[in-house]
């Protein structure tokens, strides 16, 4: 989890935790005092780091270099976002939604 909130930068115990609240589960100082710790034990996270180091056959200087390297986002590579704000499709979406509409 440590790795998604450090490259990704954003950490899902926040969602976790808002939703823990939000159902009466827990209090808001309660999740604010979690926030403030660690994702997990730092054993645990060390035993993590070398299973990666294994599993994908790196060094701890690649690992870190990666690590370290800009965040990124879904508009870094090629997605279909393009045809998602493309003038037609936005055309062709209110015409079928006044077509339903419609029916």
């Amino acid at each position: 989890m440590q790795y998604f909130a450090k490259k990704i930068g954003y950490d899902k115990r926040k969602t976790h935790l808002s939703n823990l609240i939000f159902s009466g589960e827990i209090i808001r100082e309660f999740s604010l005092e979690e926030l403030k710790k660690g994702p997990y034990l730092v054993e645990m996270q060390n035993a993590d780091n070398g299973y990666l180091l294994k599993k994908f056959n790196l060094t701890s200087r690649e690992f870190d270099d990666t690590m370290n390297q800009p965040h990124k986002s879904m508009n870094d590579y090629h997605n279909y976002q393009v045809i998602f704000n493309n003038f037609i499709y936005k055309q062709l979406r209110l015409i079928y939604r006044h077509y339903i509409k419609s029916t």
